[in-house]
């Protein structure tokens, strides 16, 4: 399927045409319209192709551009297997260390979208041999690509602005270690709080896109509370590329019972003893 744009096997117009099936009278549905017209280019000329003696010189990582559009960010540079994945590059690779790391029994991701990214934990999940599912929750349910299908994959109506949406009983029926990802941008700070009710040491909880939650002090409201909830940040991920390289500034966090208990040894090269030498 190519979309306006000339893109193959992108469904970004699926995912329009649900919206404007099932919720037409949503803000979020006009807005949406505009992705068939965006261009999957930020920089330069229109055109997919050009002569490589064309492109000017140096770049910029355009997902931390203050010039990277988000209706750009969901066509060609934002999909998974054709599905809308609004995820960071960056953010992917990070993911995909705590998975393997972490071993999660349980990913919860707040706001589905329209499936790719879940598909994506649930691809990465069976490519690493790990036994977990991945349990995607989602407002616009209906707009949910079928498309997004994999045994590990589950999603779930619901309304975080209305935490009683959630199956508690069914929450607490899920093992741990837990990778909970929001990604909803909605009504933050008791999200948070209701999360942390179920979760145990060791757990993680990632809010994506702190830099856009609103004002500074909106920001430091939001790292005050985690940090009254008990949770640490974990910088193995939030530096990993540079200080907070992350969508998720100061906020990978984790339950921990002392600040030293997940502590990551880093030695340099020197420290290092090779065989033969």
């Amino acid at each position: 399927m190519d979309n306006r744009n000339g893109l193959n096997g992108i469904w970004v117009e699926e995912y329009v045409e649900a919206l404007q099936e099932h919720y037409p009278e949503l803000l979020w549905t006009k807005a949406a319209t505009n992705i068939l017209d965006a261009s999957p280019f930020s920089y330069g000329t229109e055109s997919r192709y050009q002569r490589p003696t064309e492109g000017g010189a140096g770049g910029v990582t355009g997902w931390i551009s203050n010039r990277f559009s988000p209706m750009n960010a969901m066509t060609i540079s934002r999909t998974y297997k054709g599905l809308l994945c609004h995820k960071s590059p960056i953010d992917l690779l990070l993911y995909s260390a705590c998975l393997w790391e972490l071993k999660p029994k349980t990913v919860i991701e707040l706001g589905a979208f329209q499936g790719g990214s879940g598909l994506w934990f649930a691809d990465q999940m069976e490519a690493m041999d790990l036994d977990g599912q991945v349990h995607s929750y989602e407002l616009l349910f209906k707009a949910i690509s079928p498309r997004a299908q994999h045994p590990k994959l589950h999603f779930h109506p619901c309304d975080l602005k209305n935490l009683e949406s959630f199956d508690i009983d069914q929450l607490k029926e899920l093992p741990h270690p837990w990778f909970i990802i929001d990604d909803a941008h909605v009504n933050l700070l008791n999200t948070l709080s209701f999360f942390r009710e179920f979760m145990v040491e060791g757990d993680y909880f990632v809010k994506e896109d702190t830099c856009s939650l609103g004002s500074l002090s909106e920001n430091a409201e939001y790292l005050t509370l985690a940090e009254s909830l008990g949770f640490f940040t974990d910088r193995i991920y939030t530096d990993a590329f540079g200080y907070n390289v992350t969508t998720a500034k100061n906020s990978w966090f984790t339950l921990l019972s002392d600040c030293n208990v997940h502590k990551h040894i880093h030695r340099s090269l020197r420290d290092i003893t090779w065989e033969g030498a």
